[in-house]
């Protein structure tokens, strides 16, 4: 006999005298990175699905795994479900428990890049970018480039979401920032 106790924390399933708390965390889709859902704190013996909430869920025609981690292409709210796994059920069988976590979201995020010039005053003066960086994960890579296409600085996988480019000369620049993720700008 099993007891299920649900709490905001998650489920916690008794069964001879086996505890387990399941941790669901998620990534969200950003540039050419998949979302994930990752499923931990359960033992051997049980299989895996997730379904969009707002899709009909029918644990019979489902696609099960026993891997822990889901990638998702497609964002939106999600439920993860849990079930027992190798099951063999006959005619008036009950059917095994089935777990359901709701409102798991999984986002795309918008990769959004600023960049602020700071123009020299006078003619003998340098000016300067200020570049930031949003809704992607470091690391980042920043690039300044001359109206020729020939480098002037970089800064190469760096942590920190801010970089500027300072002691510029007068002139025209463009600026690349890329991410781990695969976002350009």
């Amino acid at each position: 006999v099993s007891i299920i106790t649900l709490s905001e924390q998650g489920i916690a399933i008794y069964d001879n005298e086996l505890r387990t708390h399941p941790t669901i965390t998620k990534e969200d889709i950003i540039c050419d990175t998949k979302g994930r859902i990752d499923i931990s704190g359960i033992g051997k013996g049980y299989e895996y699905a997730i379904a969009l909430s707002s899709n009909v869920f029918d644990p019979n025609t489902a696609t099960w795994q026993d891997e822990t981690s889901f990638e998702v292409e497609i964002a939106g709210t999600y439920n993860v479900y849990i079930r027992q796994a190798n099951i063999d059920l006959e005619e008036g069988d009950r059917e095994p428990c089935l777990f359901k976590f709701e409102n798991v979201v999984i986002a795309k995020r918008n990769f959004t890049v600023n960049v602020s010039e700071n123009n020299p005053f006078c003619s003998d003066a340098k000016g300067s970018f200020d570049i930031n960086v949003d809704g992607a994960r470091a690391w980042y890579t920043y690039v300044i480039k001359d109206e020729a296409g020939a480098v002037v600085d970089d800064e190469n996988q760096s942590d920190d979401n801010f970089h500027q480019f300072a002691e510029l000369d007068p002139g025209t620049y463009s600026i690349e920032v890329t991410t781990e993720d695969g976002c350009t700008f």
